[in-house]
């Protein structure tokens, strides 16, 4: 009963979260921070319209010409593809379906994984914050989390091409790619198939965009050098959740540090995820459910609806390791709640110290490092296990 009420606790506050942002939208299309609804899907919209247009270099000026609208479009250009379907319907009705899509997207991710009450799962996630977020902004998160259950399905069928193409559709968000580079250019002769499969569909997509809007990709690579100061935004006290950021009073970030500490996270974390699959056989759960952790801790230019894809680990663990369940339930319920109070600790660490750093990303590295320990200890177990069973056959 405690658990329950731990999980509803950050649930109903997010159910009321959503009905004060949907009682303030209703009458304009405006939220209380003055964010029109779909605030990120517009940049979709706005750049596949731009494309229709034939005028897909002017997907990377912002502000959006004309009637158009959203924030800055930092994708490859091939994104806008996907988003050509919805340019024949107006930016909201066309954000509607979107979320519509996304949760039905969501539901067959569960599916995939193999979560038996995949409804249950499917109707309880928009009461966690990332997922929350994702719906709210119209992100291509869950998009992302059906891509990567579905290519954990297929791995974990024998199907490493199959499992590497899928997971290559991913190349639209790069950095959640980090991962599952290290892991399998480590593994190279085991996971050569997957590596291929991945590179024949991100590659197709990269080359027939190359082909079709060159212009575009030069826009997108000098975009992408301004990364670091688009996210060094100082002037929100929410600092909008961007991860591994030093926010001060009345001072914008420092983009330099975001850089270097956004490499360093990824090669430290990136080598420690090759020495743990390991250290754990090759696990297939633990070493994805590592894969996609250190993307979301070490990769550049995370923010909070990212966050959706640790459903896929606490399904995994859930299932792999049913035995401590308990730890599991204590550190979901640890980041549930992180993201809820991350941008009040954040108004806190500002007005007691003047800087504040945004707390989420440490809790995530803790419990990855508690997570990481226990799969070990519980592989070493089993392989003991095994040896006394062969010996007292």
């Amino acid at each position: 009963m405690a658990t329950i009420a731990a999980l509803a606790v950050p649930g109903a506050v997010v159910l009321f979260l959503l009905l004060q942002w949907a009682i303030a939208v209703i009458p304009d299309g405006v939220d209380q921070s003055g964010t029109p609804v779909g605030w990120d899907f517009r940049a979709f919209h706005s750049a596949a319209t731009l494309m229709s247009r034939g005028a897909a270099t002017a997907m990377y000026e912002w502000p959006f010409p004309g009637e158009l609208s959203g924030p800055p479009f930092v994708n490859p250009p091939f994104t806008a593809f996907f988003f050509l379907p919805f340019v024949a319907i107006d930016v909201v009705p066309a954000w509607g379906l979107w979320v519509v899509l996304s949760i039905a997207a969501m539901a067959v991710g569960f599916r995939a994984l193999g979560v038996p009450s995949w409804p249950i799962a499917s109707v309880s996630a928009p009461f966690s914050v990332p997922v929350f977020f994702a719906l709210r902004l119209g992100q291509t998160s869950l998009v992302v989390f059906l891509l990567m259950s579905l290519s954990y399905a297929a791995l974990s069928r024998g199907r490493l091409k199959g499992g590497g193409a899928i997971l290559g559709f991913v190349v639209f968000k790069p950095q959640l790619l980090v991962g599952f580079a290290f892991w399998w250019l480590s593994r190279w002769t085991k996971m050569r198939p997957a590596i291929v499969g991945g590179f024949a569909t991100g590659g197709l997509l990269i080359a027939v965009s190359l082909l079709l809007i060159p212009d575009a990709w030069v826009r997108f690579f000098e975009v992408a050098r301004t990364l670091p100061s688009l996210y060094a935004f100082g002037d929100s006290p929410y600092y909008e959740f961007a991860m591994w950021n030093v926010v001060v009073n009345d001072l914008a970030a420092d983009p330099a540090i975001i850089s270097w500490l956004s490499l360093a996270l990824t090669l430290v974390t990136g080598a420690a995820l090759v020495w743990f699959v390991r250290r754990v056989n090759d696990d297939l759960a633990l070493a994805f459910s590592a894969a996609v952790a250190v993307a979301l801790i070490g990769a550049a230019h995370i923010v909070v609806h990212d966050w959706a894809l640790l459903l896929i680990p606490v399904v995994l663990l859930w299932y792999r390791l049913p035995e401590q369940r308990l730890a599991w339930t204590a550190m979901g319920l640890a980041l549930l709640y992180t993201t809820l109070l991350s941008p009040f600790i954040v108004l806190y660490q500002l007005d007691a110290f003047g800087m504040a750093l945004n707390v989420a990303p440490v809790v995530l590295l803790v419990c990855t490092v508690i997570a990481a320990r226990i799969a070990i200890a519980r592989i070493g177990t089993e392989a003991a296990e095994r040896e006394v069973d062969l010996a007292s056959s």
